[in-house]
């Protein structure tokens, strides 16, 4: 039954093949790096399958748009696809943690979303999570595949919708993805705060523990932007990993 609600879903909606793919991938990449509960990488990894199946009750104009804009309900009849999702997943045995996550994924994290106006911690990881895998998508399909310009807009409304350290774990994801290098681009590589030197240049933002960015990629390091990097880093720590361009180290 779960396969054919995710065919349905696929069929009915023409971006959610793609999407779900895609939130899948991001989700279980940010999740390892939070948690090492397993059975919360399981739920996340299932609940990324049907991010839209609430939505197929919808009528066909609005089937693809989006639940929220800009943080509110686009129209009334988005309010009720938290419910929605739950009245379809919870004929199917043992789906209580997914539905869970699944029906707060519209909670904004200054407690203005839907359904239960869930804010900060209150709102289940994996849902804030999912958020940030989904509404990336939606942005980038709008930006025409501009990842930073993606990426920004999210940074833009942390801490109103989004949990930041998700943005800054979503931006490392993405730099994830070139360790190795596409054909024409610049290899992106890990680096630990200690192996720093000047003349590398930063491929993502550094963002602190409380949400600040600290500095922004694409900046070439030097001893003074080091010294602040190993300061703060001690005193208040930075979120996940530091990221250069490998081609671009002097």
């Amino acid at each position: 039954m779960l396969s054919l609600i995710y065919e349905f879903q696929v069929s009915k909606i023409s971006v959610a093949r793609k999407h779900t793919e895609n939130i899948q991938k991001a989700a279980n990449w940010i999740i390892k790096k939070l948690l090492e509960n397993e059975s919360q990488k399981e739920i996340i990894n299932l609940a990324a399958r049907y991010t839209y199946v609430g939505k197929l009750f919808l009528s066909d104009n609005m089937i693809n748009q989006p639940v929220l804009t800009n943080g509110f309900v686009t129209n009334e009849n988005m309010n009720r696809v938290p419910e929605y999702t739950k009245e379809l997943l919870s004929q199917i045995p043992d789906m209580d943690d997914v539905i869970h996550v699944l029906m707060h994924m519209w909670e904004n994290f200054d407690g203005s979303g839907i359904p239960d106006k869930q804010k900060a911690w209150e709102i289940p990881l994996e849902s804030r999570i999912l958020r940030v895998c989904m509404d990336y998508e939606y942005f980038l399909d709008k930006n025409q595949g501009k990842q930073n310009k993606t990426i920004d807009a999210l940074f833009n409304e942390a801490h109103r919708l989004y949990d930041f350290r998700i943005i800054a774990y979503y931006d490392q994801y993405l730099a994830s993805l070139n360790l190795r290098g596409k054909s024409g681009s610049i290899r992106e590589v890990p680096m630990l705060v200690s192996e720093l030197q000047p003349g590398y240049m930063l491929s993502r933002n550094i963002i602190t523990q409380s949400g600040l960015k600290l500095i922004a990629g694409g900046t070439k390091l030097n001893e003074d932007n080091i010294h602040k990097i190993l300061t703060v880093n001690k005193e208040e720590g930075i979120i996940g990993s530091i990221y250069v361009y490998d081609s671009l180290k002097s």
